[in-house]
C-alpha cells in the first residue's frame, strides 16, 4: 500500500512538473507573439511614414518639373521676342478698336511680326484692340499688334500694307497756343484738293484771321500740306504765297481711300474697306 502511494505521488509530481513546463513554454510563446506583434506594428508605422515621405517627394518633384517647364517656356518666349525685337525699326503706340462685320476678309493673326506662325483668322463680328503699329527691317513690313476683345489671350500681329508714319508723318511738330488753349500739331506730308470758298486761316480756329479764300480756279488743284492738329480737325497747307490752316473736312482727293491717311483710317482701310471694293 505504501509502495502504491509512493508511485501515485511520483506520478503526480511528474505530471505537475510536465504541466508546469508546458505553461512556461506557453508564456514564452505568448511573449514572443506579443513582441512580434509590436514589431509588426512598428514596421507598419514606418512603412506608412515612408509612403507619406515618398508621396511628398513625388509632389515636390511634380512642382519642380512644372517650374522647370515654365522656365523653359519663358526662356523660349524671351528668345522669340528678342528674335524680332532686334528687327523693329519703328514702334508707335496707339489705342484703336476695330470690329469686323463681314465674312471672307482673310485677315490673319501671326505670333510674330512676320508671315510665319499663323495663330488665328479673324471672323465675322470679331473685334480687335490695337495697341501698336510697328515696322520691321524684313521687307520693310508694317504690322499692327492686336488682341481679340472677346478673348485677350489671342494676341498677335496683323500685316498692314501701308505705313501711316512714313516720312515721319504724325510725329509731333509744334505746340500752338490758340485762344488760350494749347494745341499739339503733327507732321503731315501729303497733298490735297481744297474746296472752293474755303478760308485759309492764320491759326487752326474758326475765330482766327482769314488770310485767303480759295477761288474756283484754285479749288481744282492739289496743294501740299505740312501739319495736322492732333484731333485731325485742321490741316496746314500752302497755296501759292499763302500758308495757313483749313478745316480737314474741306479737303478731298480724287483717288480711292480715305482723304487723310491717319493711323486709324489707314488701319481700317487696309483691313476692311479696301477688301470690300
Amino acid at each position: 500500500m505504501k509502495k502504491s502511494k509512493v508511485c501515485i505521488i511520483v506520478f503526480l509530481t511528474a505530471l505537475i512538473s510536465f504541466i508546469g513546463c508546458d505553461s512556461k513554454k506557453e508564456d514564452e510563446l505568448n511573449q514572443k507573439i506579443a513582441e512580434l506583434t509590436e514589431l509588426n506594428s512598428n514596421l507598419q508605422n514606418e512603412i506608412s511614414e515612408l509612403k507619406n515621405q515618398i508621396e511628398e517627394l513625388e509632389n515636390q518633384n511634380t512642382e519642380l518639373t512644372n517650374e522647370l517647364n515654365n522656365l523653359k517656356a519663358s526662356i523660349a518666349e524671351k528668345k522669340n521676342e528678342s528674335s524680332y525685337e532686334n528687327k523693329i525699326v519703328e514702334n508707335h503706340d496707339i489705342s484703336y478698336s476695330l470690329k469686323f462685320e463681314y465674312d471672307g476678309l482673310n485677315i490673319k493673326l501671326f505670333s510674330e511680326p512676320n508671315f510665319g506662325n499663323e495663330i488665328y483668322t479673324i471672323q465675322k463680328d470679331d473685334e480687335i484692340q490695337i495697341t501698336n503699329i510697328i515696322r520691321v527691317i524684313e521687307n520693310d513690313s508694317v504690322f499692327v499688334k492686336a488682341k481679340l476683345v472677346s478673348d485677350p489671350s489671342i494676341e498677335g500681329y496683323i500685316y498692314l500694307a501701308q505705313n501711316p508714319y512714313k516720312n515721319g508723318n504724325f510725329e509731333p511738330a509744334e505746340l500752338l497756343e490758340v485762344a488760350g488753349n494749347k494745341i499739339q500739331t503733327l507732321k503731315l506730308d501729303s497733298t490735297f484738293i481744297i474746296s472752293e470758298g474755303t478760308s485759309i486761316r492764320e491759326l487752326p480756329s474758326e475765330n482766327s484771321n482769314s488770310i485767303h479764300v480759295v477761288t474756283h480756279k484754285e479749288g481744282g488743284d492739289y496743294y501740299k500740306s505740312s501739319q495736322i492738329t492732333s484731333d485731325y480737325q485742321w490741316v496746314k497747307i500752302t497755296l501759292g504765297e499763302y500758308t495757313g490752316w483749313v478745316p480737314a473736312n474741306t479737303l478731298s482727293r480724287d483717288v480711292g481711300g480715305p482723304t487723310i491717311y491717319t493711323p486709324e483710317t489707314t488701319i481700317k482701310w487696309n483691313l476692311i474697306d479696301s477688301n470690300l471694293i
